[in-house]
């Protein structure tokens, strides 16, 4: 009898346990740090099953110049397997960032970091499929520490004894980057021998080392001005595909380079403008790009400075602190002439609207002529471009925040520069480009040009399976009929993100929210 009350009893308590179970379960789907670990795994998985595995660096090594295409035989299941894999992994990533907007919780910084760390880890390993640029700064780092050349006026075809020059794409051409960065190519390639393997990791390793670097950078900023938006800026940054797959994947330099960009963007917060100033050389002496938005920190400085006397003298200051570092890098490089090859930097076209340009005129006027027009044109919007953003910068009212400049016009007018840049004027647009506005939107909050980068970031990765996969596959059509359909394909969508919200805030006059939207109303901005 007591044994039936007991079985009784249990058949009571049955269905209260199983209410409990379905309420934790639920409470568990519903929490952050659940969902967030869930996409950790998620997109860990796709990153090692749809990259690394099949294009092992410790694989395929030891062919040269290969690609994604070439070593799945230009398969039309492979194609279909990398765009899927990265629509997955945008798709994730921006569950991800509505989720940390959403829940903005100091313990999801740690699964973020985790989370990065993981990716990072796994994509090392990917053999650089999508660009050979990682393999020209090992030919011309061993140009440089093997050969005692110098990589300004000699090439690393010269040297057809070096094992690894069969690996580079470009080795009858001079560098194209800073004397910065040919220091740190040398130094690097000096202690790696002429192991295929250890030098790919190694240049790898020195763009992850950039890009962690830039996220504490963002880290930093943010806990100080939007506290709020920590975990959100941090992620947005870390947690990107295209940074991943062009920084850990394809090693990139373009890292060390944001990283002096950000920087600079810190120490103009903290009131030295100068040395924000020279962090942005430093980011020139690598690649060029920084060079754009060294104005922005000047038009801050001079804001910021209460008399024309002060602003003169900072303008003195920093003018002499920025040419002393270019001239104490180029010095050891410089043996007269054109140092930077820059007719060879101005006949480079892809992917862009002046290429659409050029390849049009190309037939009437000639390819020398349409490539000098294409450049110029190109050059004179970039200009009437900054000018403008500087111009809305000097006149725009002054906003101070504990005698710090305000942050947000600032990063504002440099996205759109950026932006513009690589939307309308760039001349050879690829994919790993976007890194640059991505590390300043960052420190945004979640708005149209946020939007609009995260679009072209995606947009962007669609470049190389366009290409490889669905319109040339092996063969090489000529270069009018291939532009006219890689570039619309490639930046129609962010085009038409932009002049739409263009459209609708200039002709017809609709509100279209600000660029950035702030988690508190009360700290809402104008568009």
């Amino acid at each position: 009898m007591d044994n039936l009350h007991e079985s009784s009893a249990l058949s009571q308590l049955a269905p209260s346990q199983q209410d409990t179970s379905a309420v934790s379960l639920k409470q568990l789907a519903r929490d952050p740090v659940a969902q967030l670990a869930l996409i950790v795994l998620s997109s860990l998985a796709i990153y090692t099953f749809a990259f690394v595995q099949p294009y092992s660096l410790l694989k395929w090594w030891a062919t040269p110049l290969t690609t994604l295409a070439k070593m799945s035989k230009f398969e039309t299941r492979a194609g279909a397997t990398y765009i899927l894999a990265i629509a997955a992994l945008f798709l994730l990533y921006w569950f991800a960032t509505r989720i940390t907007l959403a829940h903005p919780r100091a313990e999801l910084l740690t699964l973020i970091v985790g989370g990065a760390l993981a990716f990072n880890v796994v994509m090392l390993f990917l053999y650089p499929v999508d660009a050979a640029d990682i393999f020209d700064y090992i030919a011309l780092g061993r140009l440089q520490s093997v050969h005692s050349a110098n990589p300004y006026y000699q090439v690393a075809g010269e040297f057809k004894d070096d094992p690894l020059v069969k690996y580079s794409a470009w080795s009858f051409s001079h560098t194209s980057y800073g004397p910065a960065w040919e220091m740190v190519s040398a130094t690097a390639t000096r202690f790696t021998g002429a192991d295929v393997k250890t030098n790919v990791l190694t240049f790898k390793l020195i763009s992850v080392l950039g890009y962690a670097l830039t996220a504490l950078v963002i880290a930093l900023i943010l806990k100080g001005r939007a506290p709020e938006r920590l975990q959100y800026g941090v992620l947005l940054f870390l947690w990107n595909p295209l940074v991943i797959y062009t920084t850990a994947g394809n090693g990139h330099n373009d890292q060390l380079m944001v990283l002096f960009m950000v920087l600079g963007f810190y120490l103009m917060l903290r009131g030295h403008f100068t040395l924000a100033a020279m962090a942005e050389t430093m980011g020139v002496l690598i690649k060029f790009i920084p060079i754009l938005l060294i104005p922005v920190i000047v038009i801050a400085a001079l804001k910021r400075l209460e008399d024309w006397k002060a602003r003169a003298s900072f303008l003195f200051i920093t003018a002499g602190a920025c040419w002393f570092l270019i001239l104490a890098f180029f010095l050891p490089y410089w043996r007269g002439g054109d140092i930077l090859d820059t007719s060879r930097k101005t006949s480079l076209f892809t992917t862009s609207l002046p290429t659409l340009l050029k390849v049009t005129l190309a037939p009437s006027i000639g390819e020398a002529t349409a490539e000098a027009f294409a450049s110029r044109v190109a050059l004179a919007f970039l200009g009437i471009w900054i000018l403008r953003e500087l111009w809305l910068l000097w006149h725009r009212r002054a906003e101070q925040v504990d005698d710090a400049p305000e942050l947000e016009s600032y990063l504002r007018a440099s996205v759109s520069i950026l932006l513009f840049y690589l939307l309308v004027t760039v001349l050879w647009f690829q994919e790993w480009y976007v890194i640059w506005p991505l590390a300043l939107v960052a420190l945004l909050p979640d708005g149209i040009l946020t939007r609009g980068t995260l679009l072209l970031a995606y947009a962007a990765m669609w470049k190389m399976p366009l290409f490889e996969f669905i319109f040339f596959r092996d063969t090489l059509p000529p270069v009018e009929y291939r532009e006219w359909r890689l570039t619309p394909a490639t930046l129609g969508l962010p085009w038409l993100y932009f002049v739409y919200h263009f459209v609708r805030a200039k002709i017809f006059r609709k509100p279209i929210g600000p660029l950035s939207v702030p988690l508190q109303p009360s700290a809402s901005l104008e568009g």
